[in-house]
């Protein structure tokens, strides 16, 4: 078939062409679907590591909050807003000291694992605060900054 002729779907007289579609061998089909898999368990494993890290931090931060002093009141802002969804302004991380700020990242970074044995998610949070008597005031955040 030359240039000017090209094949046309069947009964259509539409032409039909392009590229090539060079499918992997079944080889390296596995090799990459392996390596996927290999990748979604250490980032697994990873985060179930963050989660576990994650408690004692949100308990740290959750004593912190009990002062209901300046850092209190950012870190409030910062957890209410992975609780709830509400925007909180990302510079109030800047403000805090250096151990918060690495207990915050690490509640980050666990946040939402769950698996048999840990749930580090809402019901988490909830639980701590609700131990320190905290739950009502970190509540009112959803308050703040309404007119």
């Amino acid at each position: 078939m030359s240039n000017s002729q090209k094949a046309c779907w069947p009964g259509s007289g539409v032409a039909v062409g392009g590229p090539k579609i060079n499918l992997p061998s079944p080889q390296k089909e596995a090799k990459a679907q392996d390596e996927f898999f290999r990748g979604l368990r250490e980032s697994r494993a990873q985060q179930s590591l963050c989660a576990d890290e994650a408690f004692p931090a949100l308990r740290r931060l959750v004593d912190v909050m009990r002062h209901k002093t300046g850092q209190g009141y950012k870190l409030r802002a910062l957890l209410f807003s992975l609780w709830s969804g509400k925007p909180a302004e990302l510079n109030e991380v800047l403000c805090l000291d250096w151990s918060l700020l690495k207990d915050f990242a690490t509640i980050v970074l666990g946040w939402g694992y769950e698996d048999a044995e840990t749930h580090f998610f809402y019901d988490a949070m909830i639980a701590e605060l609700a131990s320190a008597g905290l739950v009502e005031w970190f509540k009112a955040e959803s308050e703040r900054g309404q007119s």
